[in-house]
């Protein structure tokens, strides 16, 4: 509840912020870059594990990456080439739900963490 946290398709880019306490923001840094080069893919839904890393649905490539201190670290491939949002839920919150705009689908999935 310290950062926030802005995916910028355009750039391919998700920034971070510090939440300063009296509601202004920080300077701005890079959470997480995508180099795919692709104009018409990007980073859409975003949030964050258990552990810190960050997770964004990248749209237009089928894919949820993963990153870490700003490096991307995995990607985790899924059935949809346009995921869109994602979130953590379940009983113990790692079960991973993501949705697809191609399909109109919800996927889910358990989360090691």
């Amino acid at each position: 509840e310290k950062t926030l946290y802005v995916a910028e398709n355009q750039e391919q880019t998700i920034w971070a912020y510090a939440l300063h306490a009296d509601g202004t923001l920080g300077a701005r840094t890079v959470a997480g870059k995508l180099k795919e080069g692709k104009p018409w893919a990007g980073p859409d839904g975003i949030a964050l594990d258990a552990k810190g890393r960050l997770l964004a649905c990248e749209y237009g490539l089928s894919c949820v990456a993963v990153f870490e201190h700003g490096e991307l670290v995995a990607r985790v491939a899924l059935p949809d080439a346009n995921p869109s949002n994602l979130e953590f839920g379940g009983p113990d919150h790692r079960t991973l739900y993501v949705t697809g705009d191609q399909h109109g689908a919800v996927y889910t999935m358990r989360w090691e963490r």
